[in-house]
């Protein structure tokens, strides 16, 4: 069962990375999404420091 989650994990990470950086592929994303995508990493940098500068003695 261990085996299956990681095999199906493989293929879904793979799968999705090969999409966005095969450049033969017709993959085009919108304009309005390109916009969106660049607040994602200042987003997940936030998730990752504010707990931490914010929340005393790891209490969350």
């Amino acid at each position: 069962m261990i085996m299956l989650a990681i095999l199906l994990m493989t293929v879904l990470v793979f799968t999705s990375r090969y999409l966005f950086l095969e450049p033969k592929l017709p993959l085009r994303l919108g304009t309005r999404t390109q916009k969106v995508l660049n607040y994602a990493s200042p987003a997940v940098l936030t998730a990752l420091w504010a707990p931490i500068v914010f929340i005393p003695d790891g209490e969350l």
